[in-house]
């Protein structure tokens, strides 16, 4: 039998033609191998099965070279199923039927990032960005902008229409926030500007290998993923409030925020300890630059330091440096005296702006106008991110001041960023001294 006459046999075949495309590095998981081989065995009556994959090169790349052979080989259907997800054996049956009933071009399962707090990879478009769509119900249709491609299926006469590259990763701005562009969403983009209908079957829950959330370590951790959406709700309707500009105003400004805070100093390139305290005093985008990390790669921290706070059980708190007071809100809504220290400016009164509209009781301690706080001595002193932001002879006075409010048993609870970098050239850089000087504050007790 001929090329052509083999092909000719291939095509009456009623069954549907399905390629399954997986990208991968030099290593395949064992686990991966055993269900896919479990996985053919199961389906290969109801479907003609190809299986291709691509190793050792660049995953978008890698992604290109499997659709091409995908169409030069008249495939009906991709299913790309990457090599660390353990996709169920009724996957495609399922997604496909999805993909019929609600004329999707693009169905998704279900998976989760491989650490805390296990964010589902699926994304809605806003603001011109994408975002994490945090705690979508499990067991639903659900429409979406952006997905990983681990366990998708995407109709062949998708990558007919769009313009090669369909997957590329791209450097881009988002606003003034450069950014790179994942190769998926890359591709999602493009169908959602084609006009494609995107969609998750988020009852089709697949395992990510190297991490252990599956369905019920996902809802375990639906109440954490939701508190930080509810919290950055909040905190947008806050700085909305605060500063009377809008909500599409106020996320792109937050969205930015290291930018504006670093574009501004370096514009005002403050030097003597007065006009670095004038900038903080005055700035209003320091607000949103504190406000955009407390909520991306700060707030697993936050959390945590909050949950290691509660659980000493302390009767009072100073938060020194406390910026927007997002630790110590959280802090203080768990019933704790918590006492607010910081410059006497625009981000310190924000936050006695929202600790007064939300009713948490607080106490204040403006450090550039009182020389000590209204209690005399603290349970839990906490100084995060705040020390490397002030000159080493200023901060000798602060730390003096700080010891005299410990007693035998006070907890100092603190996070460095030091060194002066292009994102943040606000900070000090550190030194031999300047740790003396912060071992003092961890370590000295005043004599009674």
């Amino acid at each position: 039998m001929t090329e052509e006459q083999g092909e000719k046999e291939i095509r009456k075949d009623p069954r549907l033609r399905v390629c399954i495309c997986t990208p991968m590095e030099e290593f395949i998981p064992s686990k991966f191998v055993a269900r896919l081989l479990e996985f053919i065995n199961k389906n290969r009556e109801r479907y003609v099965l190809y299986v291709i994959q691509n190793t050792n090169s660049p995953v978008d790349k890698a992604r290109n070279e499997l659709v091409m052979y995908a169409l030069a080989n008249k495939i009906d259907l991709i299913f790309f199923w990457d090599a660390d997800n353990i996709c169920p054996d009724n996957v495609i049956d399922r997604l496909l039927k999805v993909m019929i009933d609600k004329k999707a071009d693009l169905v998704t399962g279900i998976y989760f990032q491989k650490g805390h707090p296990y964010s589902p990879l699926l994304r809605e478009y806003k603001y011109g960005g994408y975002f994490t769509i945090e705690n979508p119900p499990l067991g639903k249709i659900i429409e979406v902008d952006g997905c990983g491609m681990g366990c998708c299926i995407i109709k062949t006469e998708v990558f007919r229409k769009l313009k090669y590259p369909w997957f590329k990763f791209s450097y881009e701005k988002w606003g003034e926030k450069d950014i790179q562009l994942s190769e998926d969403l890359y591709l999602c983009r493009s169908m959602m500007r084609a006009g494609m209908k995107m969609l998750c079957d988020t009852g089709m829950v697949s395992a990510h290998l190297g991490a252990s959330a599956e369905g019920e370590e996902y809802l375990s951790f639906a109440t954490i993923r939701q508190s930080t959406k509810d919290g950055q709700d909040e905190l947008v309707k806050d700085i909305a409030e605060f500063t009377g500009k809008t909500r599409d105003e106020v996320i792109p400004n937050l969205m930015k925020g290291q930018r504006l805070i670093r574009d501004e100093w370096n514009a005002k390139n403050p030097k003597k300890y007065d006009a670095i305290k004038k900038f903080y005093k005055e700035t209003e985008n320091y607000i949103y630059d504190l406000g955009h990390w407390h909520f991306s790669e700060r707030r697993q921290t936050d959390v945590e330091k909050t949950a290691q706070v509660v659980g000493l059980k302390p009767k009072n708190v100073l938060d020194f440096g406390c910026g927007i007071g997002q630790p110590a809100i959280m802090i203080a809504r768990e019933g704790i005296d918590v006492t607010l220290a910081d410059l006497n400016s625009k981000t310190l009164d924000f936050a006695k702006y929202r600790f007064t509209k939300h009713k948490i009781p607080f106490k204040i301690w403006e450090t550039d106008e009182e020389d000590m706080p209204p209690d005399k001595k603290y349970d839990v002193i906490l100084a995060f991110d705040v020390l490397e932001h002030l000159p080493r002879h200023i901060l000798k006075i602060y730390v003096e001041r700080l010891i005299k409010l410990k007693h035998k048993d006070t907890k100092v609870i603190t996070t460095l960023s030091y060194g002066k970098s292009v994102e943040h050239p606000m900070h000090e850089d550190i030194d031999r001294d300047t740790m003396m000087i912060i071992k003092r504050l961890l370590n000295e007790v005043p004599e009674e």
